[in-house]
């Protein structure tokens, strides 16, 4: 269960998706920057300077933190970045490929409770949906199941925690990575 919050916490903090009443919004939330095409070492380097370009246009870049999906991160570490890049490089499976995110932690505020609740209901409507993101409002139909009928439990575990940038801007995105 530690593992799915973690991935689902990921999924939702590195995302672009607009914040709602059960969930706060994704930190790239600046539009998108493209990434350079051709491939290689050469875009490599011009999505990192866009990032970079992106932030101190805003303001940022006093304790920058890259964010990337699994396959960019370990590209960053092996192709270019050795030991004389300054700069974390974090990598979350979380993150779709060819994305490189860069953030201002120093603009980045969170909190969170140190406890996970549980409760565990015989009787509970359950909506079955896998999406990764706020699920859809409960509808009628066969994604939707009784545990009372069909005599299983239901294990429901929250947990409340929240983060936001406290600068609009202190995060940037990169899509289409080409490298």
């Amino acid at each position: 269960m530690a593992e799915s919050f973690g991935l689902g916490i990921d999924a939702r903090m590195f995302s672009t998706t607009a914040g709602s009443a059960s969930a706060p919004a994704g930190l790239f939330q600046s539009a998108p920057i493209t990434g350079a095409s051709g491939g290689g070492t050469a875009a490599m380097l011009t999505d990192i300077k866009a990032l970079f370009n992106a932030l101190a246009a805003n303001g940022a870049g006093a304790n920058v933190v890259l964010v990337a999906p699994l396959g960019e991160a370990a590209s960053l570490k092996a192709q270019l970045l050795g030991p004389q890049w300054n700069y974390p490089i974090l990598s979350s499976t979380a993150m779709p490929a060819g994305t490189l995110g860069a953030v201002d932690v120093t603009s980045f505020v969170s909190g969170f409770t140190s406890t996970i609740g549980f409760e565990v209901s015989k009787v509970a409507a359950l909506q079955m949906d896998t999406a990764p993101t706020d699920p859809l409002p409960i509808a009628t139909g066969p994604s939707i199941k009784s545990t009372y009928q069909v005599d299983m439990l239901a294990l429901r575990a929250t947990m409340s925690i929240s983060w936001l940038m406290r600068v609009a801007g202190h995060a940037q995105l990169v899509t289409g990575c080409t490298w």
